[in-house]
């Protein structure tokens, strides 16, 4: 948000510390699951990242930029095959994690509307699939209705479950709150059942 954008050039400029900002002083384009990165002195093309949503692009370009600024400093010189090795194989459990093909099955731990409206709009525009279905459990602190007003209308059909934990919503709970999305779905309290059934 540009009040925060000032915040932080203000606040740098008064430390006499540099201020780069990604989309101004580096640069990136993509195609599918492969970034060109065009940094503040050098380019790396075809990259590809192992990491699956659209927001991941914008990270690797962020990563790719301390690591550019990093190496002006002989300690922390990174060869390319290294930087390309490491955004081909990131693991990050939970997060667009694929845990089967055949059926695709996504597990993602995101807990706030942001987050989840990352999730939706990666999978969205990074998956190919004829029919949705969510199962979802969310934790009763957390902004329920937010959640759910992102992710339960990109859906076909919803289980709602809950993890066993004892924060976790009551899956009617959650049903009820998605009622007036209109879509279809039923409730599976226990996940194990409820991901067999999805």
């Amino acid at each position: 948000q540009p009040a925060v954008i000032e915040l932080f050039r203000r606040r740098c400029e008064e430390k006499g510390a540099p201020f780069w900002r990604v989309g101004k002083d580096v640069r990136y384009r993509t195609n599918g699951t492969r970034l060109n990165y065009y940094g503040l002195k050098g380019r790396l093309k075809d990259l590809e990242l192992g990491l699956h949503g659209i927001y991941q692009h914008r990270n690797a370009a962020t990563a790719l930029a301390v690591v550019e600024l990093l190496g002006e400093k002989e300690a922390y010189k990174i060869s390319s095959d290294h930087i390309r090795a490491g955004l081909r194989k990131p693991s990050w459990p939970g997060r667009l994690h694929i845990v089967s093909r055949d059926p695709l099955l996504i597990l993602d731990g995101a807990h706030n509307p942001g987050a989840v409206r990352s999730l939706a709009h990666s999978i969205q525009k990074g998956f190919r699939y004829k029919r949705l279905i969510l199962v979802l459990g969310v934790m009763g602190d957390k902004d329920i209705k937010g959640i759910m007003r992102r992710i339960v209308p990109v859906a076909d059909y919803v289980i709602y479950s809950r993890p066993e934990y004892h924060r976790a919503a009551a899956p009617q709970t959650l049903k009820e709150m998605a009622a007036p999305m209109g879509k279809p779905g039923e409730i599976i309290p226990e996940l194990p059942q409820a991901l067999q059934r999805a």
